[in-house]
């Protein structure tokens, strides 16, 4: 962000082009004609004066005004006249105000019980999918801080980390197998007294039991490997003696 190089507005004109506005707010010349350009919600134009018949500019016949968002702040109104765009010289000055404002206003604190959730960081020691990872951080999200439960559909899910229902699907049950949650049916009942299946009840489970799981997998898989060494060269061995002899 460059700085400003107005100090006193009064000395700009009353309508300003993209350098000049570029030139205000202390950003790059095509920063400024972006800014001009950015989507246009109420699009109106003003004719110019020699379609009205005046000499000088005095006030357009029956203007209408063009709206543009600009991000970071509510609005920044561009006027169209012909094929020109300016900005009012007032707007600009608003608009550098705005931003002077805001690079001094520190940034509001969330809160870290409604705003955030906690993760894990064994989670990353469990080898998961990319997918099951997804799927275990959105539960964590949705989940009750009380009761570690939460009960979100598989299309809601879905949504959520873009993946279609069956991939949800395979993902919760890599997640169960795990030992990282656990799923209980629901039923609902309609107005007229019928019983339907509900969406599945998550519940969240220590993260210790998926670990203690996965590190007793480990251990197996070594002594798998181990047993199948020491068989290897016993094989190795009762050959090279049969050969001998």
């Amino acid at each position: 962000m460059k700085e400003s190089i107005y100090k006193d507005y009064g000395k700009l004109l009353l309508f300003l082009n993209a350098a000049t506005v570029a030139r205000v707010l202390g950003v790059s010349p095509f920063s400024g004609y972006e800014l001009m350009h950015v989507v246009v919600t109420n699009s109106v134009s003003l004719a110019p004066p020699q379609a009205a018949g005046l000499a000088h500019f005095v006030a357009p016949p029956l203007p209408t005004q063009t709206l543009c968002v600009c991000a970071g702040s509510p609005f920044f109104p561009v006027l169209k006249i012909g094929s020109r765009l300016v900005v009012p010289r007032g707007v600009g000055v608003a608009a550098h105000s705005e931003r002077c404002r805001l690079k001094y206003t520190p940034w509001l604190k969330c809160d870290p019980i409604k705003n955030y959730f906690q993760l894990p960081k064994e989670i990353f020691l469990l080898g998961l999918s990319p997918g099951a990872l997804a799927v275990y951080s959105y539960l964590l999200c949705c989940e009750n801080r009380n009761t570690y439960q939460c009960w979100p559909s598989y299309k809601t899910i879905g949504r959520a980390v873009r993946m279609s229902a069956n991939t949800v699907r395979k993902y919760v049950c890599e997640l169960e197998e795990r030992q990282l949650i656990s799923i209980e049916s629901t039923t609902v009942t309609t107005r007229a007294g019928l019983k339907r299946n509900g969406n599945l009840l998550y519940t969240i489970r220590p993260i210790q039991l998926a670990l203690d799981q996965f590190y007793d997998q480990q251990l197996a898989q070594m002594s798998v490997a181990a047993e199948r060494q020491r068989v290897a060269k016993a094989l190795a061995l009762h050959g090279n003696e049969c050969s001998s002899a």
